[in-house]
């Protein structure tokens, strides 16, 4: 239309136009405006210009279709607004503004009321809401409505000593979005601000603020040639000067805070998670979580990725359930009688959710409800769903109470519940606006308060995207979403031991409101087609962003991309890492955790997949100098625990929140050799497959090497040398102990060695190096038993980098293969093959060695067949605990 009629279109040109000769009338007043003397040329007005929507490419350069960017954790921080020319909003001489606060006496209100009325030469209005004059009235509103070019509302120091109920605050949301609509109603509409002073982030009063800045937003969106923009003075701040800025056509953005003098807005800047420092928090198996959100959407995914942590979960729905129905019956009854009714009968399209009946959208709901417990019950996880009405404190009370008295305690909450009740502002109803706040705000609240003597911890709130951009038609969702995740600051300021987050969420692929095929296209021609998150990302990002971020970051949004904004600042660039450290999705490492990670070619958080790349050779790998196991061989090779290191940091880097647990069906499957002088490339691939028993999470794993000639070519043929499963869960205590695996010294029936002796004996039957010389001693052997000692040594293994710290203790592993090797050569001095690792069943371990300590080594053999042996082995600290274990170590005969 803007093309074909050579006019600018502004949605609020067209909200109300409801026939074909509406939209005609509505065309030809926008021509005339746009051709009429002094009109404003395409991209110029007074007012801030919109950003045209761009659709993002679906496919690369050469067709294929292209990588989705990487997700950003996106936090908010002050930045300077910088320096601005001076154009301000003009109005026509005698128009009306009004001028509200909502307690009497504010000296800020007639202040800004005097101030707009000499520098815009207007009549201003002051109401302060107390009964005199309200724009909330139908009657008030309409005396006001045909005149009225601006509107103002102060929060200041005498508001803020009156706002101190979080219960009250939706009515006075709704109340201002009355006022609102009033504005744009009027033809003369130019402004809305909101100018604050003296409210604190953690005041109740803030929470009114950030929801005006959420309905804000969205106005924006709607109301183009309108000016939307809140002001946030400090006592030093010149109100004149506050009030220019606030007026101010040289940017578009909707949120101005001064300090001073000096004019500030919010940014959101790519922050990376760390796991550098981690805080200082944990979820025990057993503790309860409650989560609303009916068991249904995106909330069951975050209850699965809070399985490694096994607590109890309590759902919250609106929805009754019945525990005992089988509702997959029931649904399949239902939709076969649907079906055979005459109305029915020309065809098989199933109902869209808005032609169900109440009936079949019950038995829709219980079946999702029931199969999200089946799940959970199947990952160990003890779930019981309650029917709960969040908005309703005493139904909120009771619930939790019941809760309490049941287990003790509530450590976290997740408020996942939210309706939506879309309409343009114009034509919203107060009851549309209020009930979609009251279920985010009142809802976040309610449960807090039902819960925060009762050992609380954590409160997740979601938030959504839209409190950042706003969205067309939403001006009670984004107010409702803004408003709460402003709770997260008087939460954490009244009872700093919680962990208060608000996640803003971009629209969720898998789940959820946004994940319709008619609303993806919707959105896709928005441009925000490539902004979609996978479930299974946003499930993974959510545990990080409990278990890995630091607490007083308090608003994030994980974003993949985002069309520019007029009226929020955000950069989406990724600055580089520090000195020293790694970044990999969104999370930084430093460089002497991932030793043997040199190159991540792919890495996909939801999929939970990783290709990664690692080149080995003689001049960095230090420690491979000494893996010489063989007299017979001539070069050096990867030894088989660098392998399981190397998996270990794949699978960390999968799941950072997770710590290795140990491995299981290990396989060595072939040397990888590396000769002086050669670059030997290696590839790794890793993938997070399930959840086992108890909580934990397996990832396969495996590294494979291209082929070498005996002249040192490199050949473009690669062959697998390890596979194996990585094991990730809670770091916890020492191992379970082995009855009756101790190894006594009246069973042992050889010689003994000591260190000395076992330098003898290294150079006897290998060329093994210092590193790999790792048995200090042997106390004796018999038929299948055998006893030892190691102490960790530490050395430098890599050139370049000091100070590793290895994902598990490789060179006790080492020492345990190696004490088994040590039998077959103690009861057979003339053996001339040696035994080689072939494969592991299962190694487990419990922390790391420390540097210098003694531990004890012991071995049984399970079975011997024909040049193969199984064999159990542990190794254990000076105080009698269980450091590492080993079930199924596979040796084989090996000569050359």
């Amino acid at each position: 239309a803007e093309r074909h009629f050579g006019i600018t279109i502004r949605l609020e040109d067209f909200i109300n136009a409801r026939t074909v000769q509406d939209i005609a009338d509505r065309i030809a007043l926008v021509r005339e405006r746009d051709d009429a003397p002094g009109a404003a040329a395409v991209g110029e007005s007074d007012s801030p210009p919109a950003t045209p929507w761009k659709i993002a490419p679906e496919t690369g350069a050469s067709g294929a279709p292209s990588q989705p960017e990487e997700i950003k954790r996106i936090v908010f921080h002050e930045a300077p607004l910088g320096a601005v020319s001076g154009d301000t909003l003009k109005l026509a001489p005698g128009q009306e503004i009004a001028v509200i606060c909502p307690s009497p006496g504010s000296t800020l209100a007639a202040a800004v009321a005097d101030a707009l009325g000499q520098q815009l030469a207007v009549v201003p209005r002051v109401l302060d809401l107390s009964g005199q004059f309200d724009l909330r009235s139908p009657e008030d509103a309409a005396q006001a409505a045909p005149s009225l070019a601006g509107l103002v509302l102060v929060l200041d120091e005498t508001a803020n000593a009156a706002i101190q109920d979080i219960e009250g605050i939706p009515a006075r949301l709704a109340g201002f979005f009355s006022a609102m609509q009033q504005l744009v109603s009027s033809p003369d509409r130019k402004f809305c601000l909101l100018i604050t002073r003296g409210v604190g982030d953690a005041d109740p009063a803030a929470v009114v603020i950030e929801g005006v800045r959420g309905m804000f937003l969205d106005a924006a969106l709607e109301y183009d040639s309108v000016l939307f923009r809140s002001v946030a003075l400090d006592g030093g701040t010149d109100l004149s000067a506050g009030l220019k800025q606030a007026l101010s056509l040289d940017h578009s953005l909707a949120e101005i805070r001064f300090h001073g003098q000096e004019a500030f807005t919010v940014e959101g800047h790519v922050q990376p998670l760390s796991v550098l420092d981690p805080p200082d928090f944990r979820l025990n198996p057993g503790e309860v979580v409650v989560i609303s959100g009916g068991g249904k959407g995106i909330t069951p995914h975050l209850a699965y990725a809070l399985a490694p942590n096994q607590p109890r979960l309590i759902l919250l729905g609106s929805s009754e359930f019945d525990p005992e129905a089988d509702y997959n019956s029931l649904i399949a009854a239902d939709a076969g009688l649907a079906g055979a009714s005459p109305r029915r009968r020309g065809g098989r399209r199933p109902a869209s959710p808005a032609g169900k009946s109440d009936a079949a959208m019950r038995l829709t709901s219980g079946g999702e409800i029931a199969q999200t417990l089946k799940e959970l019950a199947r990952q160990g996880i003890e779930a019981t769903y309650y029917s709960c009405d969040v908005n309703n404190p005493e139904n909120v009370a009771a619930v939790l109470g019941r809760v309490v008295s049941h287990y003790g305690g509530i450590a976290g909450i997740i408020h996942g519940a939210g309706i939506i009740r879309d309409s343009f502002m114009e034509f919203m109803t107060a009851a549309d606006f209020t009930q979609v706040v009251d279920v985010k705000l009142l809802g976040a609240w309610n449960l807090y308060q039902a819960a925060r003597e009762h050992g609380l911890r954590f409160m997740v709130m979601l938030s959504s995207i839209t409190a950042v951009r706003g969205n067309v038609g939403q001006i009670n969702y984004c107010a409702g979403n803004r408003a709460m995740a402003a709770l997260t600051h008087v939460i954490a300021s009244r009872q700093p031991s919680v962990r208060a987050k608000a996640l803003m969420l971009p629209p969720i692929k898998g789940a959820g409101m946004a994940d319709d095929p008619e609303l993806r296209e919707l959105m896709r021609l928005k441009g925000m087609g490539d902004s979609y998150i996978s479930v299974g990302e946003l499930a993974e990002l959510f545990y990080r962003e409990l278990f890995l971020a630091p607490a007083h970051e308090h608003y994030v949004m994980p974003i993949r991309t985002l069309p520019s904004l007029k009226t929020v600042r955000l950069n989406l660039e990724e600055g580089p890492p520090a000195p020293g450290c790694i970044i990999a999705a969104g999370v930084t490492y430093r460089d002497f955790e991932l030793p043997m990670i040199q190159t991540i070619h792919h890495l996909e958080v939801g999929a939970g997949t990783l290709e990664a790349g690692r080149i080995f050779s003689l001049d960095h790998d230090l420690w491979m100098e000494d893996h010489r196991p063989f007299k017979f061989m001539k070069n050096p090779f990867v030894s088989g625990v660098m392998a399981l290191e190397t998996f270990m940091e794949a699978a960390h880097l999968l799941c950072p929140h997770l710590a290795p647990l140990g491995v299981r069906h290990v396989q060595y499957l072939d040397i990888l050799e590396c000769p002086p002088g050669v670059n030997r490339e290696a590839r790794i691939v890793c993938r997070r497959l399930r959840e086992n028993a108890g909580g934990e999470v397996l990832c396969d794993a495996s590294l494979s090497s291209s082929h070498i000639t005996a002249t040192g070519r490199v050949l473009d043929h690669w062959t697998t040398n390890y596979t194996g499963q990585v094991i990730l869960g809670l770091p916890g205590g020492p191992l379970p102990d082995w009855p009756g695996f101790t190894v006594k010294p009246e069973e042992l029936d050889s010689a003994q060695f000591d260190q000395k002796g076992m330098l003898l004996f290294y150079r006897k039957y290998s060329n093994f190096g210092g590193r790999y010389r790792v048995i200090q001693g042997l106390d004796g052997s018999s038929r299948g038993v055998i006893r030892g000692r190691t102490m960790v040594n530490q050395m430098d293994d890599f050139a370049g980098l000091t100070g590793v710290r290895y994902q598990y203790p490789p060179y006790l592993l080492e020492a345990l293969k190696h004490l088994v090797n040590s039998h077959l050569l103690l009861r057979d001095e003339n053996v001339t093959a040696a035994m080689i690792p072939f494969g592991i069943s299962e190694m487990r371990f419990s922390r790391p060695c420390r540097p210098g300590e003694q531990i004890v080594l012991e071995g049984r053999r399970r079975s011997q067949d024909s040049g193969e042996s199984a064999w159990d082995i542990r190794a254990v600290d000076d105080a009698g605990q269980i450091i590492m274990t080993v079930q199924g170590l596979i040796m084989k005969s090996f000569s050359a």
